[in-house]
């Protein structure tokens, strides 16, 4: 039998060892598309996706270096926590599409041009898509982020600050990719995709936490604030009275439009720290 007590202080600090493997795992990985240039597509391709499970694998080894045996299954017990409501799973949906429907009347409302969607994919594609984003665009990330970071950050601090916290990891993280042509970061401003995505962060937590701690939920979520970008004006620009606006704006208003809603709904679980616990037990 493995006896909690023996890791009762790993919580307190092998968080930040979950960080720093996540960025050495991913970064290595990552190297070839960043350094060299005509990379082979297959080759940049493997690359990047497999870059994209640094925060999967960092998280299932310090769970293993925490908390043994216990620990892993743990940790892949919040992976696969899927069993919720049908609502919690058609606001898991249904969110993200709301989120892009705001943000492109923010963008009409701003100047934008009429977007011509005769030249984007057909909608009934979007479950297909988003199953495909969910395990190759970023989806999975979330395995490492919300299913071992948060828990333990909300012993620390508040669900709101873990979640600054984590946004601030999870945009560097992303650092190298900036620097390669052909991924959708080189596209962005840096500056823009931190506002973004410290919003994207809290409303991950919000959602974990109204999902009881499942990273099952925080997973297809992630690939659900991914996939719409296929049916919104991402690479062009908006004419206003204050000069040229990038048209990802937009997105970042309805998003954070959308967590300070729900931030004022919530404040109260918002605020208050959350002891972690192993939420399987050790049978032998």
């Amino acid at each position: 039998m493995e006896p909690v007590k023996k890791y009762e202080k790993a919580v307190k600090h092998h968080w930040i060892y979950f960080f720093i493997l996540a960025y050495v795992i991913s970064w290595i990985l990552w190297a070839p598309i960043v350094i060299f240039d005509n990379v082979h597509p297959g080759v940049f391709t493997i690359s990047l996706v497999l870059g994209g499970f640094g925060p999967m694998a960092a998280g299932y080894m310090v769970s293993r270096k925490e908390y043994g045996k216990m620990g892993t299954r743990d940790y892949f017990y919040r992976i696969f926590d899927y069993r919720r409501n049908v609502k919690t799973y058609l606001m898991t949906l249904l969110i993200p599409i709301g989120i892009f429907l705001l943000a492109y009347l923010f963008y009409r409302i701003l100047g934008g041009e009429t977007f011509d969607f005769s030249e984007v994919p057909n909608p009934l594609i979007y479950p297909l898509l988003l199953l495909v984003v969910i395990f190759t665009g970023g989806g999975l990330e979330e395995s490492g982020w919300r299913g071992y970071a948060l828990p333990r950050l909300m012993e620390r601090f508040t669900p709101v600050f873990a979640s600054l916290l984590i946004g601030v990891f999870w945009i560097c993280w992303h650092i190298p990719l900036f620097f390669s042509e052909g991924v959708t970061q080189g596209n962005f401003d840096f500056l823009w995709y931190l506002i973004n995505g410290l919003g994207l962060s809290i409303l991950f937590t919000i959602f974990h936490l109204y999902s009881k701690g499942s990273a099952f939920i925080a997973i297809i979520l992630h690939g659900g604030v991914n996939a719409p970008s296929a049916w919104f004006p991402m690479e062009s620009t908006i004419d206003t009275p204050i000069g040229d606006v990038a048209a990802h704006f937009p997105i970042s208003l309805a998003t954070w439009l959308v967590v300070l809603i729900l931030i004022f709904r919530l404040k109260p679980q918002l605020m208050k720290k959350r002891r972690f616990q192993l939420r399987c037990k050790h049978s032998g």
